[in-house]
């Protein structure tokens, strides 16, 4: 079984996947974002394991609060709100979708959802490429051996 950080970012890039969003994106985990973001010509959503806490609940259980980051990336042709607005539409119907949300294959749930519609206004600015990012916060109980 995989460590619980990366179950959970691999169920949240499945429900990503597994839901529909205009415009369509395609989710994918990671740990960083790549190099070149401004060839991503199609909404991409990084998935991110960012941090986790624990607190000791019980004997031998731990109760875990993990946070994940999901980016949203694409190429933009320009900024005028008739191409950007669709984008931050996403954004937030992607933070929305999580809402109260218990992950499929893992025993966990989404307890706390952020978005930053427009995360890097130099990046948008000088290389075209919009960026938003989604942190989830995500309560899952684990036994501890």
């Amino acid at each position: 079984m995989p460590a619980l950080s990366r179950a959970i970012a691999e169920a949240v890039v499945s429900v990503l996947n597994a839901a529909t969003f205009d415009p369509a994106l395609t989710a994918e985990r990671g740990y960083v974002l790549p190099v070149q973001l401004e060839n991503q010509t199609t909404l991409k959503a990084w998935v991110m394991a960012a941090e986790i806490e624990s607190e000791a609940e019980n004997h031998g259980d731990d109760r875990e609060t993990h946070a994940v980051h999901i980016a949203l990336v694409q190429r933009v042709a320009n900024f005028a709100p008739a191409t950007l607005d669709p984008l931050t539409d996403v954004a937030e119907a992607v933070r929305d979708h999580f809402r109260n949300l218990t992950l499929p294959g893992v025993d966990a749930m989404v307890t706390k959802r952020d978005v930053k519609l427009l995360y890097d206004p130099q990046r948008l600015r000088l290389k075209r490429t919009f960026l938003s990012l989604i942190s989830l916060e995500i309560t899952a109980v684990r036994e501890v051996g």
